[in-house]
């Protein structure tokens, strides 16, 4: 039986297919092969110590949960797209789950351990969806996305530090916008601070984040994070 230190291979061409059921559920490496299904019934959980790859059909119900746990430094893709309903990630490694495809999250993600590194990917929230429990060791290394009209802190970091920055809510539940944090001087990319709208008073040489409004015409308040000794630069805040 799949455990810790087992994994899971799920073939197609089979008369039924697994369907979780219980809680204490657990799995190495799992790969849900093309045209083959994995189902959570509702209260359940699954958790995850190796990889996940999904090119087929994953069914989690909204009050079940997949938690991301161990030590290993994992990878997450597949030709299917993944949406978990609760996802926990608790994974004592810093780079704890590596993306080859999107992540997507319709109910809640908790962070409690561990880092997301998107890539060239990316962590997509539903309208609704929440995130709790980001810090310092558990964050999202790369883009997030949320979709929706809900007000929503971007889990972000980078390089080992949290950097969340928050949006208002938008006017309608088609619109999403993306962000990034960058630990990096923003000169270095080609955001001088000749090209900054009028009225900035400082601008930090150690970071900066990118924040696009990708789809909908919706305008919204933005705030921003800041630490120290990370923002360098801008050393009063009442400034």
């Amino acid at each position: 039986m799949p455990s810790s230190t087992v994994g899971a291979y799920i073939p197609s061409g089979l008369s039924s297919y697994p369907i979780i059921n219980n809680n204490g559920a657990a799995v190495l490496d799992l790969t849900i092969h093309t045209g083959a299904s994995l189902t959570i019934n509702a209260g359940r959980s699954l958790a995850s110590h190796g990889n996940w790859t999904n090119n087929g059909t994953f069914s989690p119900n909204s009050t079940s949960s997949v938690v991301f746990s161990g030590s290993n430094a994992n990878q997450f893709g597949g030709s299917s797209i993944t949406t978990f309903t609760n996802v926990t990630l608790n994974n004592s490694n810093t780079a704890a789950l590596t993306l080859s495809s999107d992540l997507n999250v319709s109910v809640a993600f908790t962070f409690t351990a561990g880092r997301i590194v998107t890539g060239a990917n990316q962590v997509v929230f539903s309208n609704n969806a929440t995130a709790t429990g980001m810090s310092a060791s558990s964050y999202v290394s790369g883009r997030v996305r949320k979709i929706g009209n809900d007000a929503f802190t971007f889990p972000i970091g980078k390089n080992g530090y949290y950097a969340p920055v928050g949006i208002s809510d938008p006017s309608n539940v088609a619109y999403y916008f993306t962000a990034e944090y960058f630990n990096a001087d923003p000169d270095a990319a080609g955001y001088t601070a000749s090209s900054v709208g009028a009225g900035i008073d400082h601008v930090s040489r150690c970071e900066y984040w990118i924040i696009d409004r990708s789809a909908g015409a919706s305008n919204e308040n933005v705030t921003l994070s800041w630490d120290t000794p990370r923002s360098c630069g801008v050393t009063n805040p009442g400034q």
